[in-house]
């Protein structure tokens, strides 16, 4: 027998009602157990930590893209991971430091 997914707080009340919990039935195949890592495609929640500012002006450019600030930060990631891996990241001071003395040469 298949049940509908409640989505009041009623139906999960009449939908939960008669159910028994049994810590040694056996969990149904193919879901994953505590010790094993996530499939791909599998979202993994990290919590971090930043200011205030940050926080701002992830929201106000994810809003501007039309994107959540989830999917900002996936993005940003993923570019910053490819960076790192082509060996292509560099410094931002040592980068404004460069062009700081490249807009300072005379014109050849």
């Amino acid at each position: 027998m298949t049940r509908e997914i409640p989505s009041t707080a009623n139906e999960f009340a009449a939908w939960t009602e008669g159910m028994e919990f049994d810590q040694d039935a056996l969990a149904p195949e193919g879901l994953p157990g505590p010790a094993d890592k996530p499939a791909d495609g599998i979202p993994v929640k990290r919590s971090v930590k930043w200011s205030v500012d940050l926080d701002e002006r992830l929201k106000a450019t994810a809003e501007a893209k039309g994107i959540t600030q989830s999917e900002l930060i996936r993005q940003y990631m993923e570019m910053g991971l490819a960076a790192e891996g082509s060996g292509m990241v560099v410094n931002l001071a040592d980068a404004l430091r460069v062009l700081a003395t490249v807009a300072h040469r005379p014109a050849a």
